[in-house]
């Protein structure tokens, strides 16, 4: 999220993270930041965060597929490509305009915090795309 958020949001941001890291809740959380640790979600994102996914996908033996959106604002597509580095055989998908949340949206801050939460937002076309072509591959011929 660095350089997104705005050096207040962002400091925020990092304090949140930190704390989740640790094992703790964090009940005074920005608006802006509810759609990422609203207090629901707060326990799920600490049982992630204590995981490597480098380590995760390196100790698996079956065919994976990366998925990674140009409008991603959580995860970067250099982090995608660093989890394919640890797994050579892993497929990539660099998916235009999609976000975190698979959805298909445009340059627009407020766009893209919306499509979080609204179901009508679409998912990402080049997605299901992807997703059906790495299926085929990996059952190999018919």
């Amino acid at each position: 999220m660095r350089g997104k958020l705005g050096d207040a949001l962002e400091k925020r941001n990092e304090e949140i993270l930190r704390a989740l890291e640790n094992g703790s809740t964090v009940d005074a959380v920005p608006q802006e930041l509810m759609p990422l640790y609203r207090p629901s979600a707060q326990p799920y994102l600490m049982s992630w965060l204590r995981m490597r996914p480098i380590d995760e996908l390196k100790a698996l033996s079956m065919p994976t597929l990366i998925v990674q959106g140009t409008r991603d604002v959580q995860v970067s597509e250099l982090d995608a490509r660093a989890l394919q580095a640890a797994s050579p055989g892993a497929g990539l998908a660099i998916i235009d305009d999609m976000n975190h949340v698979l959805k298909a949206v445009a340059d627009d801050p407020a766009e893209q915090m919306a499509a979080y939460s609204d179901p009508k937002f679409p998912i990402a076309g080049q997605l299901v795309e992807s997703i059906v072509r790495f299926l085929k591959q990996a059952r190999g011929p018919a």
